[in-house]
């Protein structure tokens, strides 16, 4: 009976995930706005909700962390790093549109742009190092200490940057979506470096970020792809290029969510 349930809270999961893409799609070819939005807002809510509901409702999880590799966790650590390099090469490009300008004056806009482009950097190392930890037992990222910290300020410094941009995020989806997965991000990457000290199973809120950071990433990317098709924006503006880098990150999230999951399994 609760394997009964269980596969009709995710087939909920499916049906609102998918409601809310037709509705943005819809919205974005007939250029709609106002209540569209909001009633793709409440259908990524509900989504969302039964997510944490199934990730809560568990006692207890295997470890974060096992090296076995069962899910390939050292090519997806490989992608996030490279998710990372892309948004390191983009920020290269912005702080040299800022000096070229003039802007890097303005202390705002400059400065989270630069630590942005460093944390990219280091976060593109660390992701490298994590997986030729999960390839080979030689090697353990997790004695890095306080790289592992690095993503949550890139997160964080990805959100301040965005703060200028505050002010538009009244009927755009696009916008809001967009501080949505960072949001989760920073709370993933926090739970993430969290676990490395524990010893214990991995904790519930882990398995829920690491969830709903790598589905938000999906819906920004496929997100950007539609406006891209109803040419909207470009293919290479900043925000589909962000998109790209946050698909390849979550993808890591999603496979090390479902590690988690599997050892769960085993023990349970």
């Amino acid at each position: 009976m609760q394997k009964n349930y269980a596969g009709l809270r995710f087939g909920c999961i499916i049906l609102f995930v998918f409601a809310a893409i037709g509705v943005r799609a819809f919205s974005v070819i007939k250029n709609l706005d106002g209540a569209a939005d909001y009633i793709f807002y409440a259908l990524l809510l509900c989504g969302i909700s039964i997510i944490a509901y199934e990730c809560f409702k568990v006692k207890g999880y295997g470890k974060a962390f096992g090296f076995d590799n069962n899910f390939h966790l050292d090519v997806f650590s490989f992608a996030a790093a490279l998710g990372f390099f892309i948004d390191f090469i983009v920020q290269c490009y912005r702080i040299y549109q800022s000096v070229d300008s003039g802007a890097y004056h303005l202390f705002a806009y400059f400065a989270p742009r630069c630590l942005i482009c460093v944390s990219a950097l280091i976060s593109s190392f660390y992701f490298c190092t994590a997986a030729l930890s999960f390839r080979s037992s030689r090697y353990d990222f997790r004695r890095l200490k306080v790289i592992h910290l690095v993503p949550v300020i890139w997160a964080g410094a990805r959100i301040l940057a965005l703060i200028e941009q505050a002010d538009t995020l009244k009927n755009n989806p696009n916008g809001v979506l967009k501080y949505a997965v960072l949001t989760f991000a920073l709370c993933f990457f926090y739970c993430f470096a969290s676990e490395v000290e524990r010893d214990g199973g991995a904790r519930n809120v882990t398995v829920f970020f690491s969830r709903a950071f790598s589905l938000l990433g999906e819906l920004f990317f496929l997100d950007m792809l539609m406006l891209n098709l109803a040419g909207k924006t470009e293919l290479s503006s900043f925000d589909s290029l962000l998109s790209l880098s946050l698909l390849l990150i979550g993808s890591f999230a999603f496979f090390f969510e479902k590690n988690i999951i599997s050892k769960s399994t085993e023990i349970n």
